[in-house]
């Protein structure tokens, strides 16, 4: 995928389109700057990016290719890796990693263009063995964004002049603080002698009589009998011939090669055999020889440089050798008196040592090479390089009016350390019309034409201006101008054009430009990035809350090193949130909200009475969990004061606050004690973690009493796989989701350590850029784990050292919560709490005859309700469901949607063929009435012929309405009831109430079918309490058949004294008064602004399904008017 981004706009662009997209959807979310982030790399001087590209227009160009690394969170992070070197260029690398998983360097070499390998430093950290010598490879296990660099310095510093390399002492000691006496080993060896022997020098040498010492040589010929000797044939210098050797019998003749003429450079001169020349009998050189072999026989092809003239005389010394045997006869000579000189004999290629009698002769004729002869117009041309060989040569003859395209070099590209500066055709330089020399030229042919690409050696500047002699032949001709000359008159100096790679005879007109691109090399956008929210209701008004880029505090301020715990202290079921900060401060924030929509109101001052048992922590760190089991979350503070504050929730925000617990836990031996709740055992408690000095973790189990849940030495220590250093948060949870407890570390850098749990106690390193934190995220990360929507997944409050919240809420589907089945005659209704994330589409429902599985779908399509009546199942089958929520999502090129499935939720079971029967707790006042529900979580099918139900009660304290009111009915029917006949017993029971119906309609519906009115006595003291036992129920389908009835909890009714009535039927806000607020929380609780307390549910499930929906609050609003219920 390849973007075109503008250098100023890279960053803004991809950003602006994630939220503008997401900010239609949702206020909460705002993309993770830093995780999206961008950057173009820029060449290495001399042709880097222009410093203004915004205000410059010129012919150049940026752009950036952008590969997207999508993972689900659930799996491992993917991670970069990048290799390079220092100084730059030596070699570069670039791939991704999953974490956890082990990376390599490449072996770098330890020679390269003059400089010698130094170590490898990982994330800047050297990587050395248990000698102190640098590794190389390194192989690591990766968890974050790794950069490895391989440190070069040139082979021959020696800053501290000892003697020693500097690179040798980086390379095993780090430093070049060693002399060059230094024996580190105590082997009695110098440094110096150690380097010189290519030893290691802290490894220590042991010289000792040694036993047998081999090393292998070359391969031999041993020659065994007597009458067999070595034949060898080369030549000098080595490789004009074969060279070859052999063995061969006394007296047998060998013939070498024929040879003459010139070979690379060389002619040759002579063979030689064991050191005497071979000649015939003028004295010229033999050009093939045979030798008689009798004893080890060396034969040797002598070739001498063609234009060598060791004596000056004219004479090549080759052509000496081979008439003379040596170069002592002059120019003048004349060995054969034939009156023509050597020189003469040798130009005219005679024998010297042949006399030559010039006569009157007949025809002579010799052959020449081949040659072109040009009968119709036609020329030759060549094309080559100066120096030759840089290009491939072209030889040729073409026709008058052929035109010819020479190659196209590079102008910036080296080639063996040669930059290309011009061509010329017949001695004349090729440019274009502005001086600046072609790459490419062509030529017709109208005559003889060299074509040459003239190159000049990369480093060389001549003139000694800074400007490379090249650059200044290919663009001026020459080398005559300076660095400070403006040969375009546009205010930049020839030294300006050359580092900004313009050209310095076009003038650059400087303005306010458009689009500026130039393509970089590939870059990774990291998208494992959770979202990050910035706004919550306060006081019902939406507020910047949250700060969404750590680099300031953009949102509510706290303080200096902000630490936040999130829990429900008031067992509201939504969370609260508590934030410590430097001074011993603790701001404390009530959510009068839902968990999706918090609405925070400061309810710190409440908490001033009892602020003294954490005002002494410097930096006070927070955490909520339940330690009791009371369904309200208890607070706990640390920081690094070497002790824990506890207190237990008053299950109020009044103040003043009086908690029943609270005192100091000494945490011994270690001044950090960051806290943190997990259930670490399994026993159902939640345990306290501790993070503590070194980066480690503790853990304080909890004993299971309420007023002294944790001890001081009652710990034991977390078995991370390693410490984590400069760690600043921590916290707990099931990360992956496995059903093991995992572990969150944050450190002072902004990685999140990500320790996976094993279910043994033992927690693994999976990464450091959980949520798609990483190194630079935020200074003093202090990270707080909670599920703070309500959706199943793990979220987090972040604070930091600049005082602000970070929220980094994972972007994951919601896993559908809070699912229950509900077994009918003939059917199972499943219903769960809605999702109320923007990008959910609807649900998918499963079915599995096992708990573990397979499941199939039973949805052919998404559903859009959060509830399904499985109408299929089996009679009598124990079914077993899951639900997972569905979206859409669009990858790029795509026009047709994916559906993406989240995570199932946690699996339920149902029997079709028996059905629930359950009565709610409820409340009564002496000398009043009370009603208790009887209700059916799943009814469909069920009729009244053959219905009982018996219900046992304590006569001395309840007695049915009917018994004190005969004009009262004590059993009322509901709408799903309406049609039944009923009877009962309710004048004469005593201790048992008992009821029948008949009637053959089936009930339609679920929830409550009939309700039981009682009479509490007027004796009955306040907090008495009675029982009611389902004590026998048969019920049967439409069909005769018996329906299983299952009853698994009792009704208790609880007296309260006359004057303090609260959470009677329809008073769901408790407060001992039937109206409108009963009406109105009754709607809130119906849309899921917050889940009901178990009083709540009391009083307003009216209907019987289990919880407060919209028919309930109609119920309660018809109560209200004082309308019965019931038909």
């Amino acid at each position: 995928m390849v973007v075109g981004i503008t250098a100023q706009s890279m960053r803004m662009t991809i950003n602006s389109k994630m939220s503008d997209e997401m900010r239609r959807r949702s206020v909460n979310f705002v993309p993770p700057r830093q995780d999206c982030a961008c950057f173009a790399p820029v060449s290495p001087e001399p042709r880097t990016l222009n410093p203004e590209p915004s205000r410059l227009f010129s012919a150049h160009f940026l752009a950036l290719t952008v590969l997207l690394c999508f993972t689900t969170p659930l799996l491992a992070a993917t991670v970069t890796f990048d290799q390079q070197t220092d100084p730059p260029g030596f070699f570069t690398h670039s791939t991704t990693k999953e974490s956890a998983t082990i990376a390599s360097t490449t072996n770098a070499p330890l020679e390269l263009s003059g400089y010698r390998f130094m170590y490898w430093a990982i994330n800047g950290v050297r990587s050395n063995d248990f000698t102190g010598r640098a590794l190389n490879p390194v192989a690591f296990p990766i968890y974050e964004n790794t950069i490895a660099t391989a440190y070069y310095l040139p082979a021959t510093n020696d800053l501290d002049a000892d003697g020693i390399p500097d690179w040798f002492e980086i390379h095993f000691y780090s430093s070049t603080n060693v002399i060059s006496t230094l024996d580190s080993d105590g082997d009695g060896l110098t440094l110096d002698a150690e380097y010189r022997r290519d030893y290691h020098p802290n490894i220590k040498d042991l010289v000792s009589d040694g036993g047998v010492s081999r090393r292998r040589s070359d391969a031999l010929v041993l020659i065994i009998g007597a009458d067999l000797y070595r034949y060898t044939e080369g030549s000098t210098p080595a490789g004009f011939i074969t060279a070859f050797q052999s063995v061969v019998s006394n007296g047998n003749v060998v013939v070498s090669t024929n040879l003459h003429g010139d070979l690379n450079g060389y002619t040759f001169a002579y063979w030689d055999v064991n050191g005497v020349r071979m000649a015939d009998s003028l004295g010229g050189s033999l050009s093939r020889v045979s030798s008689s072999v009798s004893t080890t026989t060396v034969v040797t092809a002598h070739y001498i440089p063609t234009g060598d003239d060791i004596d000056a005389d004219s004479l090549p010394d080759w052509w000496e050798w081979y008439y003379f045997g040596g170069t002592n006869n002059a120019a003048a000579g004349d060995a054969d008196g034939d009156g023509l000189s050597n020189d003469v004999e040798y130009r005219r290629d005679y024998h010297p040592g042949l006399k030559d009698i010039i006569v009157d002769g007949g025809i002579s004729r010799r052959r020449s090479d081949l040659v072109v002869v040009n009968l119709a117009g036609f020329f030759n041309y060549n094309i080559y390089s100066e120096p030759v060989g840089l290009i491939p040569a072209i030889s040729s003859v073409a026709m008058t009016g052929t035109v010819v395209v020479t190659t196209n070099i590079s102008p910036v590209a080296e080639k063996t350390g040669y930059m290309f500066t011009h061509w010329t055709v017949n001695g004349v330089r090729q440019s274009d019309a502005m001086g600046r020399a072609l790459s490419q030229t062509q030529f017709a042919i109208t005559t003889n034409i060299d074509a040459v690409a003239h190159f000049c050696v990369s480093t060389n500047d001549t003139d000694g201006d800074g400007l490379p002699d090249w650059w200044e032949i290919q663009n001026c001709g020459n080398t005559a101008l300076g660095p400070m000359a403006d040969p375009d008159g546009d205010g930049l100096t020839l030294d300006q054009e050359y580092r900004r790679d313009y050209h310095p005879w076009i003038k650059d007109i400087i303005v306010d430009g458009g689009i500026s691109r130039r393509r970089s090399e590939s870059v990774y956008i990291n998208l494992q990035f959770f979202e990050r929210v910035e706004y919550a209701l306060m006081n019902s008004i939406l507020t910047n809350f949250y700060t969404v880029w750590p680099t300031g505090v953009t949102g509510y301020a706290f303080g200096p090193n902000s630490v936040a715990g999130a829990g429900d202290w008031d067992g509201n079921g939504t969370p609260d949130i508590f934030v410590g900060s430097t001074g011993g401060v603790l701001t404390v924030f009530q959510n009068m909200g839902t968990r999706y929509t918090l609405n925070l109101t400061n309810r710190t001052e409440a908490f001033t009475g009892i602020a003294g048992g954490w005002s002494g922590i410097a930096n006070p760190a927070p955490a909520l969990g339940d330690w009791n089991g009371d369904g309200r979350a208890d607070l706990v503070i640390g920081g690094d004061g070497g002790r824990i504050r506890l207190v237990m929730s008053t299950g109020n925000f009044i103040s003043p606050q009086s908690p029943a617990v609270n005192y100091d836990l000494m945490v011994t031996g270690s001044v950090q004690c960051i806290p943190a709740f997990a259930d670490v055992n399994g026993d159902g408690r939640p345990d306290m973690l501790a993070l503590v000095d070194g980066g480690l973790v503790r853990a304080y189990t909890n004993t299971g009493v309420a007023s002294a849940p944790y001890e001081q030495d009652n710990f034991s220590m977390l078995a991370l796989d390693m410490p984590v250093p400069n760690a600043t948060g921590l916290g707990a949870g099931d990360v992956d989701y496995d059903g093991k407890l995992d572990v969150l570390v944050s450190d002072a850098e902004g990685r999140i350590w990500d320790f996976r749990g094993n279910g043994a106690g033992v927690f693994t390193l999976k990464s450091k850029v959980w949520a798609g934190s990483g190194k630079g995220l935020a200074q003093r990360l202090a990270i707080g784990p909670a599920d703070m929507d309500g959706d199943g997944d793990i979220d987090a409050l972040c604070g930091f050292a600049g005082g602000g919240l970070i929220h980094l809420r994972d972007p994951r589907l919601g896993v559908p919560v809070n699912l229950r089945a509900f077994s009918g005659p003939s059917s199972v209704r499943l219903e769960w709490a809605p999702n109320r994330e923007y990008r959910i589409k609807g649900y998918y429902v499963y079915r599995s005859a096992g708990a573990d599985g397979p499941f199939e779908r039973l949805t052919g399509n998404w559903i859009t309700d959060s509830e399904y009546l499985d109408s299929t199942a089996a009679i009598g089958q124990t079914n077993f469901y899951q639900v997972a929520s569905v979206t859409l999502s669009l990858l790029p090129g795509n026009s047709t949607p994916i559906i993406r499935e989240s995570r199932p939720s946690e699996v339920v079971s149902g029997v079709a063929g028996s059905v629930i029967l359950s009565m709610p707790d409820y409340y009564g006042v002496a000398g009043t009435s009370t009603v208790v529900a009887v209700n059916l979580g799943n009814a469909r099918g069920i009729v009244g012929n053959g219905m009982e139900i018996r219900v046992t009660y304590n006569p001395a304290i309840v007695r049915p309405i009917t018994q004190a009111d005969g004009s009262k009915q004590t059993v009322e029917k509901t709408m799903l009831t309406s049609s039944f006949g009923v009877t009962d017993n309710a004048l004469t029971a005593n201790g048992e109430l008992v009821l029948q119906a008949t009637g053959a309609t089936e009930i339609n519906g679920d929830g409550r079918v009939c309700d039981l009115v009682w009479q509490v006595d007027p004796a009955a003291l306040a907090g008495s309490r009675v029982t009611n036992v389902v004590s026998y129920a048969y019920m049967r389908d439409s069909l005769g058949r018996s329906v299983t009835v299952s009853v698994p909890t009792n009704a208790i009714l609880t007296v309260q004294a006359p004057g303090s009535r609260a959470y009677f039927r329809g008073d769901i806000s408790g407060d001992g008064i039937l109206d409108q607020a009963d009406f109105t929380l009754a709607m809130k609780l119906a849309v899921g602004q917050r889940p009901a307390t178990a009083d709540e549910l009391s009083a307003g499930d009216l209907n019987g399904n289990g919880k407060i929906d919209k028919d309930d609050a109609h119920l309660i609003l018809r109560l209200v008017h004082g309308q019965n219920v019931n038909p």
